[in-house]
């Protein structure tokens, strides 16, 4: 089941009874100040904030970077991230650095086509 991907915030939108939407129209909705789009947002920021704090539990880590198609979601509720890293973390765990940055089609792309090279390289490809 899916939960932290943008088709999963569409459905979460239009479970709300609100008109189907882009998951970047609901995040700049959210942006403005729409109730249900901060609640639907938000809702999505705490899953993602989960989803961290079991990710730093089981690896022990002490930084997180949050990159890809919805950081501008997390970047807007980081607040609501953290609520969701709290609920999964020990009070007495060292507490996790969590950095947002910037989706960048370009660099992602650039990222991929790298792997892509290197598989062809190795004659995997």
């Amino acid at each position: 089941m899916e939960c932290l991907t943008s088709a999963a915030l569409e459905r979460a939108w239009e479970a709300e009874g609100r008109e189907r939407a882009t998951a970047h129209r609901i995040v700049e909705l959210a942006e403005a100040g729409d109730a249900v789009a901060v609640g639907v947002c938000a809702s999505f920021a705490r899953r993602l904030g989960r989803l961290i704090g079991m990710v730093g539990a089981l690896t022990l880590t002490e930084e997180v970077v949050v990159a890809g198609e919805r950081t501008d979601l997390a970047a807007l509720l980081e607040d609501q991230v953290m609520v969701g890293v709290s609920a999964v973390r020990r009070p007495s765990a060292q507490p996790l650095d969590v950095t947002v940055r910037e989706h960048d089609r370009v660099e992602w792309a650039r990222g991929a086509a790298v792997l892509a090279l290197r598989e062809r390289v190795a004659g995997r490809l």
